[in-house]
């Protein structure tokens, strides 16, 4: 007769979509008869990263990529093409404490995060920003 709290970060708890996952994972050993399900594999999807960028990044790296006097530029050809998926991948994991970037991988789930990097991969392809993907054919 009583609800259970909420423990997604979409409802309001601590936990990633990819930690939900595991948890349910283990659960489900815990079952003689449990269903064996396919892994589940997304491909990094640039609109998922662009609405992730939407709620996180934009603080401190503008609407649009192009930076403020807090964080810089990420739309930037230059920087872009100076720097490697694998790159920014890790800075967005473990952060730049000395720069002021912080560890987002202690926050966002592996797949977020490879979502983030498909959009910093389009935007190296062809400079779209965040709030026109939705009309780039990706």
């Amino acid at each position: 007769g009583t609800g259970m709290p909420a423990w997604a970060q979409d409802f309001g708890g601590p936990l990633t979509d990819e930690e939900v996952r595991q948890i349910i994972s283990y659960l489900r050993t815990w079952e003689a008869s449990a269903p064996d399900l396919p892994p589940q594999s997304t491909a990094p999807d640039p609109v998922r990263g662009a609405e992730i960028y939407a709620s996180i990044c934009v603080v401190c790296h503008g609407a649009q990529g192009e930076g403020t006097e807090r964080a810089p530029a990420l739309n930037d050809p230059e920087l872009l093409n100076r720097f490697d998926d694998q790159w920014f991948r890790e800075t967005i994991t473990s952060g730049r404490p000395s720069k002021g970037m912080p560890t987002w991988g202690t926050v966002l789930a592996p797949g977020d995060i490879d979502d983030l990097v498909a959009l910093i991969a389009l935007w190296r392809a062809g400079g779209v920003a965040p709030e026109q993907i939705g009309r780039a054919h990706v």
